[in-house]
C-alpha cells in the first residue's frame, strides 16, 4: 500500500472540483437534474470546461479516476 499511495495522492484531486461541480448543478433547471447520478468531471466538462487541471493536487499530474467508476 505504501507504494501505490504516492501515486494515488499526486493524482487526486482538490476539494473546489466537488465545489465547482456543485454549483454547475444547482444553477441548472431543478427538473432537467431531479434524480440523476453525476460525476464531478462529467459536470464539469459538459459546460465545455476541458482543462481539468487546476483541480489536480499535484500539477502535471493526470487526475486518478475513482475507485468506484469503471
Amino acid at each position: 500500500m505504501d507504494v501505490f499511495f504516492p501515486q494515488v495522492l499526486a493524482g487526486s484531486r482538490k476539494p473546489a472540483i466537488m465545489a465547482d461541480a456543485a454549483y454547475a448543478i444547482v444553477v441548472r433547471n431543478s427538473s432537467s437534474v431531479t434524480g440523476q447520478f453525476f460525476i464531478d468531471e462529467g459536470v464539469l466538462r459538459g459546460p465545455g470546461i476541458a482543462d481539468l487541471e487546476q483541480y489536480a493536487v499535484t500539477p502535471g499530474a493526470k487526475l486518478y479516476t475513482d475507485i468506484f467508476l469503471d
